[in-house]
């Protein structure tokens, strides 16, 4: 499957655009006590729960460590156990969002629709190890 980066003078334009479903950007990995974490960003234009805001949620998700497993989205998320879905932030604009994402460390140049981080970690998967501690080594610690 290809991987499509929304250009950075159409990131704006495509998340207010309401055919969107969204942005998401791959931010880092770090290490957790051996276990690998996935921090990641996703915005959204709010349909139903605050309709005309968007929101971006900064996601800290547990590399599961399971062989053909890549849907990061179901990952355990290891942040803030009172915002199960990530840190969430609303703002009035599209424009807002993505300002605050670059904040968070996300790059102009590096956003993709929702849905293709799995391809995102897919392929980061191919080119590292697996991390030593993955899901069953989180709920038996």
């Amino acid at each position: 499957m290809d991987l499509v980066y929304i250009s950075p003078d159409a990131v704006v334009d495509y998340l207010e655009s309401s055919a969107s479903d969204g942005l998401e950007q791959w931010i880092e990995c770090k290490d957790l006590n051996g276990f690998r974490v996935i921090c990641w960003i996703r915005i959204v234009q709010e349909r139903v729960r605050a309709p005309g805001k968007w929101t971006v949620y900064y996601k800290q998700s547990l590399d599961h460590a399971i062989d053909g497993f890549f849907n990061v989205d179901e990952f355990q998320d290891v942040g803030d156990p009172d915002s199960p879905e990530g840190q969430r932030h609303v703002y009035d604009s599209g424009e807002a969002a993505i300002n605050h994402a670059v904040s968070l460390g996300a790059k102009l140049d590096h956003f993709v629709k929702v849905g293709s981080m799995h391809i995102i970690y897919e392929r980061f998967t191919a080119s590292n190890p697996k991390p030593g501690k993955g899901i069953r080594e989180w709920f038996v610690r």
